[in-house]
């Protein structure tokens, strides 16, 4: 939780840190509010449901935003940009700690509008990293 905090904090100081998808820490603080979000880590086994699922919310929208450059990257003409997003996007898929919010019989409770924002990110993840192991079009390339 007070690592959540500290990534906001940060992110309000330099916005710049946010954005920088090389350093990746919005998806940090994603990782983090989404551990927490699902109760675990120091103290979140103390939040009620409601806060958790404001820390699950904010998860998602980092990990959106990052989505949205990612997606990007996926459409370059350049290899290393694509292989990148491919990396980037294959780490999501298998990181422990956003476990809690991937559609798995282990992911946490939450509410059916909820659990529907979260498949949508899975398959957008999964869309964009089909998109970015393809190879480039000559109209993608301009």
């Amino acid at each position: 939780i007070d690592a959540v905090r500290l990534f906001e904090d940060a992110f309000s100081a330099d916005p710049k840190l946010a954005e920088d998808l090389k350093e990746g820490h919005r998806y940090a603080a994603a990782c983090c509010a989404a551990l927490a979000g699902c109760g675990k880590g120091k103290d979140a086994d103390k939040l009620k449901d409601k806060d958790k699922a404001k820390l699950r919310e904010k998860a998602l929208a980092w990990l959106r935003t990052d989505l949205a450059l990612r997606r990007r990257q996926a459409s370059s003409g350049e290899a290393a940009q694509r292989q990148d997003a491919v990396a980037q996007l294959s780490q999501w898929q298998k990181d422990p700690d956003l476990a809690g919010v991937r559609p798995r019989s282990d992911r946490v409770a939450m509410p059916d509008e909820e659990r529907a924002a979260w498949n949508k990110l899975w398959e957008d993840v999964k869309t964009t990293l089909a998109l970015a192991q393809k190879a480039p079009t000559a109209a993608s390339v301009k």
